[in-house]
Parts: structure tokens; C-alpha cells; sequence
């Protein structure tokens, strides 16, 4: 996407090339998510939670289902200190090396320091934080030590900002060689390098897939138009790839935008980070699903639903 932005591609030869700053050029929107940290953390299978207290059964433990997601919050509550762990569901909790854990926070918190939590120690300022966060765990039985050295070692990721690019594709122009017109080729965005966003509505990949999805159809319909044209002997299209790319943005381009204005605001604050900004984003967030909801009610459906519910 970049080399389209940069203006690598001669108009001269290539459709859709003009103005390629404007047209391949991201547009960008931050989110109250854009720029959260995550880092993953992988737990030995079958884990189960302490149910701790001071009864009888303080040493009984919860048996985690795996279909289901979990999260569990730290002793420790500070805004640099609490820890949020969320645990994703597991189809099979015998098969790989675990079930994966997401420690997501703001950019400020202490897993980040490397002063407090060392990358060249193996992992043992790791584990002992942990320990601290999440005192009633036996972090030696269900982390290993590599894992414990590789989640030290390995920097983690960012939420980026709602993005994508305005146009799809470029093409190449038809050229006649030796009396015979050759069709051209094309450049098309799909996935991550037509849009990113962070992952509050889990339609990351979702949405890749779509792309193909319409992509593909879109060249199943130029192939017709294409099979129609010569089987009624009139003139064939001038190019086969240009007709379908064209089409191609015809469809996806509007379904682009809106999946990004929805992005922007389904549920950037489910991550309950601790800063009190957020803490009052969310009740305000909150307060606008819960008015939406009350308008769809009150006027019988002529009031859409709030956006994350029309999602689940």
C-alpha cells in the first residue's frame, strides 16, 4: 500500500493511479483503545482458579470451561500496578502448549518498565510480579520457566488507530502486441493493508475474509460479462481485470467506511483499564448503548440499535 501512496505506479500506464497521496493515503482516527498495550501469556492446559477464602473449602479450585472467556482482575489496584487477565476460550485444552492469556494495559503501566519487570533475567521479575498481582496462584504449576523468559523477552504489540485507505486498487492498461490486445494486471488491498483497527469487535479477521469473498465474486462477475459478450459476438470489454477490480471497489469501498466508523466506536472500553478517563468514558459509553436501546424500544424499531448490539 505504501509503494500505491508514494506514487510508484505511472498514471501513464496504470488506471486509478492519479493523486495517489489522496487516494492510497490512510485515513486515520485515534480511539479511547488506539495505543494499548498487549502481550501474551501462555498457561499450561486445564488450569484451574483458587477459590481461596478462610472456609473449609479454601483450598478447592474452580475448573475453568474452556468454551466460555474469562477475566480475572489483580489484588494489586494502582493505575500502573492493576492487572487484568483475559483468558480466551480453548476448543481442546489437551492440544497444543496451552491456553493463551492477554495481559492488556495502558502504555504507562509497570510490565512495560524494564527496570521492574527485566527482559535478561530469564523471567524471574516476571513470575514475581505476577506472584505479587496474583497471590493465590501457583504461577511454578501452570507457567513454565521458557514461557516465563519468553514473555520477559518478547515486546508486545499496540492497538493501532481505526485506518484504511480510500482507494482499492490500480490497474494496468491494455496493450496491443503484434496485433493482439493482452489484458492488464492489477494491484488490489485486502485485509490488514486496506484497514486495520484495534481488535474491540473481533472482526479482524472477519473482515479479511469478506474482502476475498467480494474480490473473488467480483471477478466471477467480469468472467461472465466476459462469456456473455463473446457468445452474442459483440465487443469484448477492453480489460477484464480492470472491470473487476473496478467493481471490486464499487462494493467493498462503502462496506470499508462503515466498518471503520463502527470501529471507532463499538467497544473501545471493554478492557477495563483503571485510568479514571477511561473509567468515565466507559459510563458515558454506557449511557449512550442504554438511550439507544431505549429509543428502539420506545419508537418500535424506527430507532437502529446501538452498533454493538446489532453486532452480536
Amino acid at each position: 500500500r505504501q509503494s500505491l501512496e508514494d506514487g510508484r505506479f505511472d498514471p501513464e500506464e496504470w488506471s486509478n493511479a492519479k493523486n495517489p497521496s489522496k487516494k492510497f493515503g490512510l485515513k486515520k482516527f485515534t480511539t479511547p483503545s488506539t495505543g494499548l498495550r498487549i502481550k501474551g501469556l501462555c498457561i499450561r492446559p486445564n488450569f484451574a482458579i483458587p477459590k481461596g477464602g478462610t472456609g473449609s473449602d479454601a483450598n478447592a479450585k474452580h475448573q475453568l470451561e474452556n468454551r466460555y472467556n474469562y477475566s480475572l482482575e489483580s489484588a494489586t489496584k494502582g493505575d500502573t500496578d492493576a492487572l487484568n487477565l483475559i483468558f480466551l476460550p480453548q476448543k481442546n485444552p489437551n492440544a497444543g502448549m496451552g491456553r493463551t492469556v492477554n495481559i492488556c494495559t495502558m502504555p504507562g503501566h509497570d510490565i512495560w518498565d524494564t527496570n521492574k519487570l527485566r527482559n535478561d533475567d530469564g523471567g524471574r521479575s516476571a513470575k514475581a510480579y505476577f506472584q505479587k498481582a496474583f497471590p493465590r496462584f501457583d504461577w511454578d504449576e501452570i507457567v513454565s520457566e521458557d514461557e516465563w523468559e519468553l514473555f520477559a523477552s518478547t515486546e508486545g504489540s499496540r492497538f493501532p488507530q481505526c485506518q484504511y485507505s480510500p482507494s482499492l486498487y490500480v490497474s494496468s492498461k491494455p496493450r496491443d502486441h503484434e496485433g493482439t490486445t493482452t489484458d492488464g494486471t492489477g494491484v488490489v488491498l485486502i485485509g490488514d493493508a486496506l484497514h486495520a483497527f484495534p481488535p474491540d469487535l473481533g472482526q479482524g479477521v472477519n473482515s479479511a475474509f469478506c474482502d476475498a469473498m467480494v474480490l473473488g465474486e467480483s471477478f466471477e462477475e467480469a468472467a461472465s460479462d466476459a462469456v456473455s459478450a463473446a457468445s452474442t459476438a459483440s465487443v469484448p470489454p477492453k480489460s477484464f481485470v480492470a472491470r473487476a477490480l473496478n467493481s471490486y471497489q464499487a462494493k467493498n469501498g462503502p462496506e470499508t467506511r462503515a466498518l471503520i466508523e463502527l470501529a471507532r466506536c463499538g467497544a473501545p472500553y471493554q478492557y477495563n483499564q483503571p485510568s479514571k478517563m477511561m473509567k468515565l468514558g466507559k459510563k458515558f459509553w454506557m449511557a449512550n448503548v442504554l438511550l439507544r436501546l431505549f429509543l428502539n424500544k420506545a419508537t418500535l424499531g424506527l430507532s437502529p440499535k446501538p452498533a454493538i448490539l446489532m453486532m452480536m
